[in-house]
């Protein structure tokens, strides 16, 4: 794990997934990577000088795409379409030159749906430097032209993971890219798939990012899963990111002590409650201990234990929110 944060750098993530007969492994990230499904039947898994169609929808209409087709039907440049779906017409007669070898071809969908398809097809189009196709943004397929597309120096699919080496997206539009995501992962702190979900995008629009593969078959009995492994690493980059301080609850619990050491009868709802929410991570530490141990077991510095600092300060920020509110409301009742 420490082996796999370090291959991913400071702003980089790792990504843990299971897989059998595979031997457990790192991989280091190449290029900008994202989950789609292929749209075509037999086509290929790896090209070079590749250009790009992104569209936030639906093609269905074959003459739609006859502008930017025409050109690739006569070279050796290969073209992937990446869209909500691809059906009709559309689906047909791209499947035909295809199978004819007249097309180098690959027609990919989003894996997920709904709104982060469309982030998702947006974060292609920024990192490979494609004119996003979609009415969101006033474009639509009858305004296709040669000029919208993408590029990237090469493409290669695994099963669903589609990676674009060598992007050429415009480092601006990335950076603005990048500052929307960061603020993204902040704003869902608290909401842990949401925050995950907006740092993997992060990750992978810098071109940063580590995939851990266990293999199950090669785990001793017991042995950490995948997502207790996720947890894991989560706790040692925020750990790496942050500091630590010392574990178990104690600096916590010694802040609680400090709050009840100096009472003040106007705050002491709001008092309360802090110190009842610091004192909470030792508590169930010791309930969880307690089969094993004694009930009155305590960590201390000798055990070597330590919490990031970043956890222990969403821990005293949520007490203090809680605190806020219970002062306001003790306000109001001593004015009634």
């Amino acid at each position: 794990m420490v082996e796999a944060l370090e291959c991913s750098g400071s702003e980089g993530l790792v990504e843990v997934e299971e897989e059998s007969g595979s031997g457990n492994r790192i991989e280091a990230g190449e290029g900008f990577v994202i989950e789609m499904e292929s749209l075509l039947d037999g086509e290929l898994i790896a090209m070079d000088d590749v250009f790009l169609v992104v569209a936030n929808d639906v093609i269905s209409d074959f003459r739609a795409l006859v502008p930017v087709i025409e050109g690739f039907a006569t070279s050796n440049k290969a073209l992937i379409i990446a869209a909500r779906g691809l059906e009709g017409q559309a689906r047909a007669l791209l499947e035909r030159n295809r199978q004819a070898k007249v097309l180098r071809i690959a027609a990919l969908r989003p894996q997920d749906q709904g709104p982060r398809a469309a982030e998702l097809l947006e974060d292609l189009a920024i990192a490979t430097g494609a004119v996003l196709v979609s009415e969101h943004v006033g474009t639509s397929l009858d305004s296709l032209r040669p000029d919208m597309l993408g590029h990237a120096a090469g493409y290669r699919r695994n099963r669903t993971r589609a990676a674009f080496l060598t992007p050429a997206g415009h480092s601006q539009a990335i950076d603005d890219r990048v500052r929307y995501l960061e603020t993204e992962v902040r704003r869902h702190r608290y909401l842990a798939f949401d925050r995950e979900h907006a740092a993997r995008r992060l990750a992978r629009l810098r071109q940063r990012w580590t995939r851990l593969v266990l293999d199950p078959d090669r785990l001793s009995q017991g042995e950490d899963s995948a997502p207790r492994v996720r947890r894991l690493i989560a706790t040692l980059a925020s750990a790496r990111a942050g500091g630590v301080i010392e574990g178990g609850g104690m600096a916590l619990d010694r802040i609680a002590a400090r709050l009840e050491g100096n009472p003040a009868s106007s705050q002491f709802a709001a008092r309360a409650v802090i110190a009842a929410c610091l004192r909470a991570p030792l508590g169930h530490l010791r309930r969880n201990a307690s089969s094993a141990r004694h009930a009155s077991w305590r960590p201390s510095s000798a055990d070597g234990m330590a919490d990031p600092a970043m956890l222990s300060r969403g821990i005293l920020q949520m007490a203090l929110s809680l605190a806020g509110c219970l002062i306001s409301l003790e306000g109001a009742i001593l004015r009634g």
